[in-house]
């Protein structure tokens, strides 16, 4: 009797299914990021009339969406990839604005260590 109720739960519980979109999304982000390294140059800036937008502003995007979309697909989790991308763009923001020192690294872990406490707390 015990063991088939042990069976019927572990039939019923949920399991998560990898998304086949996340992996479409990694791969066109991956595709997209690439050509934007290779193909252009840093300095580059996309002009639509008057508006002129540095590749930065596409950069960070685009990887944000890779990183997202991967780590997601890899761990099942959206939170997870929420937390790795944004730790990831927030860390090379803060190189490209010369704050080189640990403690700001140190900082930013203590912060994404805090956030994901949060998270898993709360479910």
């Amino acid at each position: 009797m015990f063991m088939h109720r042990n069976r019927l739960q572990e039939n019923t519980t949920k399991r998560r299914k990898r998304s086949p979109l996340l992996l479409v999304l990694t791969a066109f982000s991956i595709i997209a990021l690439s050509s934007l390294i290779f193909l252009l140059p840093p300095n580059w800036q996309f002009k639509v009339g008057s508006l002129s937008l540095q590749i930065l502003y596409i950069f960070f995007p685009i990887l944000f969406l890779f990183l997202f979309s991967f780590i997601t697909y890899l761990f099942r989790s959206k939170t997870h990839g929420v937390l790795v991308a944004s730790f990831t763009i927030v860390y090379l923001i803060f190189r490209l604005n010369n704050l080189t020192h640990p403690f700001f690294l140190m900082l930013l872990l203590l912060l994404l260590l805090t956030l994901e406490l949060l998270v898993s707390h709360k479910k």
